[in-house]
């Protein structure tokens, strides 16, 4: 922190500078000693390529990697501590969470602005049991949190840390202040490192709906520039939506749609947001051309369907393949695309494969004659002697009808 001249230069009184010492976190001796000793590690590449390479273990695949530290921002009362929360079941049971694996084992979860009997029934909701390896702290966190969790952490040697939230451990003066927030974050990062856990801090989102990606979390930007990962969680209407704008290192999770059950507080996958989307899309388009009546045209549709151009662009090819609607035309100026349900309309130019309609042919009787190895086809069957005889169909689609004289 800094000095005491700053405080009182800035107008601090003596009460609020013992304060933002008293919230101050503090780094263990031996953490400060470790720190001081070590000074640069500079090491030529080729003794580095000696080292053996240590592939990232995750706890939740290609988004949160062990050793690592993320912040999960979103508005009030989006939920993304109920997320958080989902996040931290699925890792006690070693299950999948929004398509992703996780890795099994223990979680330790600060709970810092909680009611225990409410929480306490939201996690049995979610399907928490009494053996299951989770351990927690509720309400306001102690001085020398960090040196507490450190201990207990190398104890429990837990998958996954949440603190939630951020700012109820540590203490920042101004949030928008890129060097206190940094100096905040330090010592989180390095307890994540040394101890290989990864360690989640739940935040506040900016109230912007426009703010997004590193600019979402509310504050300054050594709050997303300061992580591995950054996950965004946010509301439109009815629809909740995740994301990971910003990772380190791994594979961004698409924008997708999750489902909170009011009841049991368990979040589901809905979907991305382009599969959501089309999935709407196509209902509308269907119907639509089904209230038609008569072919439509993709201007008519766009008419019909109030939706940006490439969704309906995107549904149309996609209920095209699979053939839940046909088109005729050419797709060009003069002659467009002229798209139907199965019913009203023929496939033609804009389908690979065209569909015809099912003609009845009559086969064709044609009679064989084998004489001397040799196939004589003759139209009067009683001017040819012959040992066997063929009926052959000239319609190669029909069965062959062989008989034998």
């Amino acid at each position: 922190m800094p000095n005491q001249d700053y405080y009182i230069d800035n107008g601090y009184t003596p009460e609020e500078i013992l304060a933002v010492v008293e919230a101050t976190p503090e780094l263990t001796p031996t953490q400060t000693v470790q720190f001081a000793r070590q000074g640069l590690q500079i090491k030529s590449f080729a003794d580095l390529l000696k080292e053996p390479v240590q592939a990232i273990e995750w706890a939740w695949e290609g988004i949160l990697p062990l050793g690592g530290l993320s912040i999960l921002t979103a508005k009030p009362k989006v939920g993304k501590s109920t997320l958080a929360r989902n996040l931290a079941v699925k890792i006690l049971h070693g299950e999948p969470f929004l398509g992703r694996d996780t890795l099994q084992g223990p979680v330790i979860y600060l709970a810092l602005e909680e009611h225990q009997s409410q929480l306490m029934m939201q996690l049995r909701l979610m399907g928490v049991q009494e053996e299951d390896p989770l351990h927690i702290h509720i309400g306001q966190a102690p001085q020398k949190a960090l040196q507490e969790l450190e201990v207990k952490i190398k104890e429990i040697k837990p998958v996954l840390v949440i603190i939630d939230p951020l700012f109820k451990l540590v203490h920042v003066n101004d949030g928008n202040d890129y060097v206190r927030v940094s100096a905040a974050l330090e010592p989180i990062l390095m307890l994540a490192r040394n101890v290989n856990t990864h360690v989640m801090l739940i935040h506040h989102g900016r109230k912007g709906q426009s703010e997004e990606g590193t600019d979402a979390p509310l504050g300054s930007q050594a709050l997303s520039g300061g992580v591995d990962s950054l996950i965004e969680m946010r509301k439109s209407g009815d629809n909740r939506y995740v994301s990971t704008p910003d990772l380190r290192y791994g594979s961004p999770l698409e924008k997708t749609v999750v489902f909170l059950d009011p009841d049991t507080f368990i979040i589901s996958e809905g979907g991305t947001v382009a599969e959501v989307e089309q999935s709407d899309a196509a209902e509308e388009i269907l119907d639509a051309i089904e209230t038609s009546g008569v072919p439509l045209t993709e201007t008519d549709i766009q008419e019909r369907v109030k939706l940006h151009r490439n969704v309906i662009n995107a549904t149309l090819r996609k209920l095209r393949d699979s053939g839940q609607i046909i088109c005729e035309g050419a797709g060009k100026r003069g002659d467009p695309f002229h798209y139907s349900l199965p019913d009203v309309g023929n496939c033609n130019a804009c389908n690979e494969t065209p569909i015809t309609q099912e003609a009845t042919i009559e086969p064709e009787i044609v009679h064989l004659s084998f004489k001397d190895d040799h196939i004589d086809p003759s139209p009067d069957f009683d001017s040819q002697p012959s040992i066997n005889t063929a009926f052959i169909p000239s319609d190669p689609t029909s069965e062959w009808v062989v008989e034998e004289l």
